[in-house]
């Protein structure tokens, strides 16, 4: 599965992803740490992956605002 990762996902959750096949690039490695949020759908449509976040503020986007995407998820969790 192809993915990215917004600038709060956890570098652990990352290298588990990768670790079981998963295409991941994070927002740092593509130097989108600082893009908005409308540019981080964007990118993950424009490069055909699911968007990785744990920030809330991406489901306004995704269904008030009709944003098209490719996909969010959302993660609830914190790693120990």
């Amino acid at each position: 599965m192809k993915l990215l990762t917004d600038h709060d996902i956890y570098k652990i959750i990352v290298d588990f992803l990768r670790k079981y096949g998963h295409d991941v690039v994070t927002a740092k490695e593509l130097d989108l740490h600082t893009a908005s949020d409308e540019m981080m759908l964007e990118k993950a449509k424009n490069t055909d992956r699911l968007f990785i976040t744990r920030d809330k503020d991406f489901g306004m986007l995704v269904f008030l605002k009709k944003e098209l995407c490719s996909g969010v998820i959302c993660l609830k969790i914190t790693p120990y």
